[in-house]
């Protein structure tokens, strides 16, 4: 079974989102597409927010740390999700950043 890619999979599913709905991404992918599809999600009037599970810091070859780079200069809250981390806590970081902006 083939997985739909992340920017197919959002192209298809924000049709159906009303403008200003929050938008949230999971992903352990470190590539470009995470910041195009928030860009875009931007551009359609919605609200990203992207939990990226660092890969690297659970054996992966790339970390989210660039990707979180040019999240943070689009101005689209993320939270990186390290090995270890409490959840709780990174998640609660993340929902004070959405709520401050």
């Amino acid at each position: 079974e083939s997985a739909l890619p992340l920017p197919g999979l959002i192209e298809a599913q924000a049709s159906h989102m009303p403008r200003g709905s929050t938008a949230v991404i999971i992903t352990p992918s470190a590539a470009d597409s995470v910041y195009r599809t928030a860009d875009l999600l931007k551009r359609r009037g919605m609200r990203p927010l992207v939990v990226l599970i660092d890969n690297l810091t659970f054996g992966g070859y790339f970390s989210a740390e660039p990707v979180a780079g040019q999240l943070t200069a689009l101005q689209v809250p993320n939270c990186r999700v390290v090995e270890g981390a409490d959840l709780a806590s990174v998640l609660s970081l993340t929902t004070n950043l959405r709520q401050m902006s």
